[in-house]
C-alpha cells in the first residue's frame, strides 16, 4: 500500500507548546463530548392540582352528658332483634320440639338427639357432626328465607339435637388426636 501522496502533520519539536490549547482537564466517565449537541430541555413541570376548601360543622351536643335524640333512640330500639327473633314463633317452635309426644314419651328434638348419638356410636363421630351441623344450616337457610313456623320448629329441633352429637371431650380428641 504505497502512497504517494506524503502524510500531512507537522513535527512539534519539544518545549513548544501545540498550536491548539488542550483543555484545562482530561474528560471524565460522565462528561458530555463537545462534538454531541446537548440534550433536549426538560419539559415544563405540571401545574399543582388545584385547592379544594372543605368546610365541615360539627354539631355539638348541647350538654357533654347528654345524649342527641338520634343516638338515644338507638339506644333502647330492640326492634331488630324482635324482627330477627320473631317471639311468637320461636315460643310456639320450642313448645313443638320440647314438647313430648304422649305416645312416646319423648319430644321430636330428643327423638333427633337419639338419631345423632346412635349416629356416633354406629357410624363415627364425624359422620354423626356432618349429619347434625348439614341439618343445621339446611334449617336455618331456609327459616332465614321463608320465615315460616314450621321452618323455626325444625331448626329449633335441629339446635336441640346437636346435644346428641356434642361430646365435651371432642375438641381435646381434635387437637391431640388422643381419644379421652
Amino acid at each position: 500500500m504505497t502512497n504517494d501522496r506524503p502524510l500531512e502533520g507537522r513535527i512539534i519539536p519539544a518545549g513548544e507548546l501545540a498550536p491548539v490549547d488542550l483543555p484545562p482537564r482530561a474528560p471524565g466517565p460522565g462528561d458530555i463530548p463537545p462534538w454531541r449537541p446537548s440534550p433536549p430541555a426538560a419539559p415544563p413541570a405540571e401545574p399543582p392540582p388545584p385547592v379544594v376548601h372543605v368546610h365541615v360543622h360539627l354539631p355539638a351536643a348541647p350538654n357533654p352528658g347528654e345524649l342527641v335524640p338520634i343516638e338515644a333512640e338507638r339506644r333502647w330500639n330492640w326492634a331488630w332483634l324482635r324482627a330477627w327473633a320473631r317471639p311468637r314463633q320461636t315460643i310456639l317452635a320450642a313448645l313443638l320440639a320440647l314438647t313430648p309426644l304422649p305416645p312416646y314419651a319423648h319430644s321430636a328434638a330428643s327423638a333427633w338427639a337419639a338419631t345423632l348419638t346412635e349416629a356416633r356410636a354406629e357410624a363415627s363421630v364425624s359422620g354423626a357432626y356432618v349429619i347434625a351441623l348439614g341439618a343445621l344450616a339446611i334449617t336455618a337457610v331456609a327459616d332465614a328465607r321463608t320465615r315460616r313456623w314450621y321452618w323455626r320448629t325444625a331448626l329449633t329441633i335441629t339446635a336441640a339435637g346437636l346435644y346428641g352429637v356434642i361430646d365435651p371431650f371432642d375438641p381435646i380428641t381434635s387437637i391431640t388426636g388422643v381419644p379421652a
